[in-house]
């Protein structure tokens, strides 16, 4: 709880406020401007073989162990994570710790993230994602784990020279009762090991620089260096409010921590050179930066260093409109949604009513001296929560601070809810301080400053993971006179939430270090410029239309070009990647959020527009665009590239619509050189890289639906028994057949063009004399060239049973595209009937020449 801010709540029960507590945040820049120039950097690991396994074009989902007939519970689809995992990498579950495991609700999707553990200690850079649909298949894996590279000697266990084997041992005995055994040859040192740990510890514990050393080191390389010997600092350990507990040094400088301390853990990461390396892990908050960085423990180097800032009634500028160029202000009543938001914007804890621009969402307030110290910072007040102030806009910004910090508090709670429909709720690591019980973890609502003091002509967001609040800053900008505040320029508030959305879908809430570099950093500006684009959109838009970035705060574009689907206006590609002048995190971004751009028109003209994107109704194309947008986050790997990121959002439209947009998407991408064929040649530390461009698509296509109704005409059906493959019983669970027969169970599914149906409908044990009537129905999406080829398909289908086993095959002569077969059959008393497999074998190659 952060409600130590005095006369500013309305107590509805009794409650005690708790003492204010430091929030660490993570940033991102709206346009990064680093005045000391220190630029993030960090290991690739370009030479590590990463999994990222799935191809679009062949992905099978028969490949489950069960195919259910309802939703999969989130422990039976960890269970089949696990033995994925343990299965492909030959892992077992001493190697990793979950991080993250939760299911989308719209689409029933388990996402699950992990970290490598070694010695007990975490790999900071060693992570999996793993996606299971809701039927039990496994959709993709992502894994950057560390595996020891092939024909490196394993020096003895107390050589002479000082090798990874014996880094990795003293590291760990340093710190944990853990040793990681898996690195080893020879059983019996194992066990002597094992014996030996305290040894082990006294002989390597010299070799290692203390935290405070790490400091040090990291503090001269930002530039503020710090002297001190080992007895200069104190340590001490604190417990936040979700119960996590931190370990930090305290006492230092303010100067260089804002809050006086770095949160400090021991730990390994993976270098380039495809070594680990021991390492502290420190995270600094400063007053415009928040860095976590890992400093070498064997010579103090700094290895990597990431900054995680990226640069009631409410008269405000309503949800859609970007800034006060686009539209006018109105009063709103009431506009919170009472699914994201039930209690209301101004509510904490069920009961705690605040008069002031304070909720469960998000703290706003004014922060003109641009200091860390937040709590009691002006915000205006209203006892009857009419928060409607004068707005002058050929004044100073100062002049209407209320109005401002009215217009912030809305846009962020509006962000909240719009997002909670598309996913980004408790579970997936949300911004709220009451989570309802929903999952995740709490405490982290956004603080907001409006017309910060601390810059100008920019704005940030600050992620930490989930459980820590976000730190927005806005700005003033005085490239125009009068200067115009960045707290009434809703596309540049939506940009930097979705800064945080992003980095919280992506590597799983509490991982905020998975888009950090590379096309991975580029891609996390280019989500936050395309959402204020698909939110500014009108019902008078269309595909010519085009936008460009802060053209409000900034009176210009602040982008290389425009954001238009006409090649003359924009005429970014994939290969624009290569140019020097592209190097940096908001013009790789441009490249990501414009093929994005080409993606929403393609889905908006197929599926049509509408405004209201909380009503969150797929089957219109901009809510559809977002909803494969936030999806794909939170499929891709950690630190995806723009190939990645591709692929995951085909997989959610493969997940959401059976792939019925594929096409469209293919197109958008294809159009930019993001096409079947392009790759990624090169990477390197610097990342520096060849891309190869590809305009193709693939191939047009005809998607078959097959449905089998089958219908159980009997008083008893006992019980529904799922196995797998291998016909071993998985699960039993008695069926409470309502209403009374006959039962009914219609399994639906899509065969595209040379993919095989593997599909396994329900086994129901009958417990008497049954009929039983299957009705077989394949409908075929034929367009007019094919229908005019005038050619036949078979659809051939086996059963397993005791007294059928011949094939039946059935033929469409129809070529509107309908096959209808019935199969009659007299089951005798605990017979089971069972349809294990069902292909299409003229049908397949007959629809490969459409």
């Amino acid at each position: 709880m952060k409600l130590s801010i005095s006369g500013l709540f309305i107590l509805c029960a009794a409650s005690n406020f708790g003492s204010a507590v430091t929030i660490p945040k993570h940033h991102s820049n709206f346009e990064y401007i680093n005045s000391k120039d220190i630029k993030p950097f960090g290991p690739t690991l370009y030479k590590q073989k990463q999994r990222f396994n799935y191809d679009v074009n062949s992905l099978d989902f028969g490949d489950s162990h069960i195919a259910y007939l309802k939703t999969l519970d989130l422990e039976s689809a960890e269970k089949l994570a696990y033995k994925h995992i343990y299965k492909t990498l030959s892992l077992t579950n001493d190697n990793f710790v979950v991080k993250n495991s939760y299911q989308s609700l719209h689409n029933g999707v388990t996402h699950m993230y992990l970290k490598q553990i070694i010695g007990g200690l975490e790999v900071m850079n060693a992570d999996l994602n793993i996606n299971i649909d809701k039927h039990g298949n496994i959709v993709s894996m992502g894994s950057s784990f560390y595996v020891k590279p092939k024909n490196k000697p394993i020096n003895t266990l107390f050589g002479i020279k000082s090798g990874q084997k014996e880094m990795i041992e003293g590291w760990s005995a340093k710190h944990t009762d853990k040793l990681d055994l898996s690195i080893d040859i020879e059983h019996d040192i194992k066990q002597f090991k094992l014996k030996a740990k305290n040894i082990i510890a006294g002989i390597t514990g010299s070799e290692f620089i203390s935290v405070n050393k790490a400091i040090e080191h990291l503090s001269k390389h930002l530039g503020q260096e710090i002297v001190s010997d080992d007895n200069g600092f104190t340590s001490a350990e604190f417990t936040d409010n979700n119960g996590d507990v931190f370990s930090a040094i305290k006492g230092l400088p303010k100067s260089f921590a804002e809050d006086g301390q770095v949160i400090y853990k021991p730990a390994f990461i993976q270098l380039d050179s495809g070594n680990l390396a021991a390492v502290w892990n420190l995270e600094v908050k400063q007053k415009d930066d928040w860095w976590n960085a890992y400093v070498s423990a064997e010579n103090g180097d700094v290895v990597s260093l990431n900054n995680w800032s990226k640069n009631a009634s409410y008269r405000v500028y309503p949800f859609g409109i970007n800034d006060p160029s686009d539209g006018d202000r109105d009063l709103l009543t009431d506009p919170h949604n009472k699914v994201a938001s039930p209690y209301g914007w101004h509510t904490q804890q069920y009961t705690i009513e605040s008069n002031t621009t304070v909720g469960n969402n998000v703290y706003a307030q004014e922060n003109l001296t641009g200091g860390g110290s937040w709590e009691n910072n002006y915000r205006p007040i209203s006892e009857t929560r009419n928060f409607d102030y004068e707005l002058d806009l050929t004044r100073e910004p100062i002049t209407y601070l209320k109005a401002a910090i009215t217009n912030l508090f809305y846009v962020n709670n509006m962000m909240h809810d719009v997002m909670y429909q598309y996913g980004f709720d408790e579970k997936a690591g949300n911004f709220q301080e009451t989570n309802y019980n929903r999952g995740g973890k709490g405490n982290d609502s956004v603080i907001a400053h409006a017309q910060d003091g601390s810059g100008t002509n920019n704005a940030n967001f600050a992620t930490p993971p989930d459980g820590r609040s976000p730190r927005m800053r806005m700005y003033v900008w005085n490239i125009s006179k009068p200067n115009r505040d960045g707290d009434l320029d809703a596309g540049i508030i939506i940009h930097e939430y979705t800064h945080g959305i992003s980095t919280r879908l992506t590597g799983g809430p509490a991982n905020t270090d998975c888009l950090w570099y590379g096309e991975a950093g580029g891609m996390g500006e280019g989500w936050s410029d395309f959402l204020p684009t698909l939110i500014r959109l009108k019902t008078h838009h269309n595909n010519t239309s085009s936008f460009v970035m802060g053209d409000y705060s900034a009176t210009y574009g602040i982008r290389p070009y425009p954001y238009s689907t006409d090649m003359h206006i924009n005429p970014a590609t994939y290969k624009f990647l290569d140019r020097g002048e592209y190097g940096g995190v908001h013009a790789k971004g441009s490249v990501w959020a414009e093929i994005l751009y080409e993606m929403l028109w393609n889905l908006i003209d197929k599926h049509g527009f509408t405004s209201d994107l909380m009503g969150h109704n797929i089957k219109y194309g901009n809510v559809l665009a977002l909803q494969l947008v936030i999806d794909g986050m939170k499929i891709q790997p950690c630190n995806p590239s723009f190939i990645d990121a591709r692929d995951s959002i085909l997989i959610a439209d493969k997940l959401l619509t059976r792939g019925e947009n594929k096409c469209e998407i293919w197109k958008a991408f294809a159009k930019r050189g993001l096409g079947v064929n392009a790759s990624l040649v090169v990477k390197s530390p610097m990342d520096l890289g060849s891309r190869i461009e590809s305009f193709e698509t693939i191939k047009e296509s005809r998607q078959v639906r097959l449905l089998i109704i089958e219908n159980v005409e009997t008083q008893q059906v006992a019980q529904r028994i799922q196995q797998d493959q291998h016909n071993q019983p998985i699960q039993t669970d008695p069926v409470a057949v309502e209403p009374p027969p006959p039962l009914q169970k219609i399994t639906e599914f899509y065969v595209e063009r040379d993919e095989p149906i593997a599909q396994r409908s329900p086994i129901w044990a009958i417990t008497e004399s049954t009929h039983i009537h299957q009705d077989f129905e394949a409908h075929i999406d034929m367009d007019k060239k094919t229908r005019n080829q005038q050619e036949e398909a078979a659809y051939d289908f086996h059963t397993i049973n005791p007294t059928l086993r011949n094939s039946n095959k059935f033929k469409i002569n129809d070529l509107k595209g309908t096959l209808k077969q019935d199969l009659e059959l007299e089951r005798e008393s605990a017979r089971i009937l069972r349809i294990v497999k069902t292909t299409l074998k003229g049908l397949a190659s007959f629809i490969g020449k459409a």
